[in-house]
């Protein structure tokens, strides 16, 4: 069962990376990742995956922490296309955001 791997350019500076194994029609493991370009180099923003079995998002902050929530979904089909229409739908908000905290971070420095 080989991954599957694409790209999707949301922007000139906005990535959405997508992985997932499908077998028989099904998905049995997926990967949806934001990364921004932001200062010159790719930071990874928000993170959708079904590794350890249960779907999740992982929300990673400038200062390398991270927080992760349980979805809802079970069915990882429906769980990696929620994931990606998230994305697709909030990817600008959620760069706003990460951009506040890092200038948060860099005055506390």
């Amino acid at each position: 069962m080989p991954e599957k791997q694409y790209v999707d350019a949301l922007s000139h500076t906005d990535r959405m990376i997508v992985r997932f194994v499908n077998q028989g029609g099904v998905i049995i493991s997926f990967s949806v990742q934001y990364e921004a370009l932001i200062d010159g180099r790719w930071h990874k923003l928000i993170r959708y995956d079904s590794s350890h079995g249960n779907p999740h998002r992982h929300i990673f902050r400038p200062d390398g922490t991270q927080r992760v929530h349980t979805l809802e979904l079970t069915d990882l089909s429906t769980a990696l296309t929620y994931s990606s229409k998230v994305i697709r739908t909030s990817f600008l908000r959620i760069k706003e955001s990460y951009i506040i905290l890092m200038d948060k971070d860099r005055r506390k420095s």
